[in-house]
This record gives C-alpha cells, sequence and structure tokens, in this order.
C-alpha cells in the first residue's frame, strides 16, 4: 500500500538470500559508514579495533578479512554507523552472496 509521498522503488525479501528460510540464525550487528550502497547478501567482516563491521575483503588486514556473516538487508550509502540485521549462519544461494574477490570461503 502505497502512501502519499512514499514511492516504491524496489522490494526485499529474504528469500532472495535464503536458500532455507527457517534454518537461519540472525542478530543486529554495528556496520560502519559507508560511501557507497551495500547491498543485501555481501559477506561482512568484524574490524577489530572498533568493532564494527564492513565488507569483507581478503586483502584487508584490519580483521575484516575473516568473513563472519552476511548482510541480510541493503544499507544506503552514508546512514553512518547504523545496527542492522545480519545472518551468523544459514543455507545461501550464492548467486546472492557478494563481496568476496577473493577464494577464502
Amino acid at each position: 500500500m502505497e502512501k502519499p509521498g512514499v514511492q516504491i522503488v524496489g522490494e526485499y525479501g529474504m528469500d532472495q538470500i535464503l536458500a532455507m528460510p527457517g534454518k537461519e540464525i540472525s542478530l543486529g550487528v554495528a556496520i560502519a559508514n559507508s560511501a557507497t550502497d551495500i547491498k543485501a547478501g555481501t559477506i561482512l567482516g568484524q574490524v577489530t579495533a572498533s568493532g564494527e563491521f564492513v565488507p569483507c575483503k581478503a586483502s584487508a588486514t584490519d580483521g575484516s578479512q575473516n568473513p563472519l556473516v552476511v548482510l541480510a538487508e541493503p544499507v544506503p550509502a552514508n546512514s553512518g554507523t547504523a545496527t542492522v540485521l545480519v545472518y551468523a549462519t544459514g543455507v545461501f544461494y550464492e548467486s546472492a552472496l557478494s563481496g568476496m574477490t577473493d577464494p577464502i570461503l
């Protein structure tokens, strides 16, 4: 249902990431501010110094090189540090996961 002044530009559902809904464990974590949008399904690592989560990169040396969770919801650019829903475990569609360019999984 649309409301005045609200435009639906897309929809997101957990079934786009989870191959077996109901088998996942989800939790809220702090994600660091990003200059770009971070899409649902992005694999995140945790920066040791701040405890915040960022997109995982194998070349990082700050702790975020270790894949820990999967982002369950999209995060718009410049949202500031925010608490977001992530999946700690689950059965995922491989095609829905992103953020890992190096084969460390």
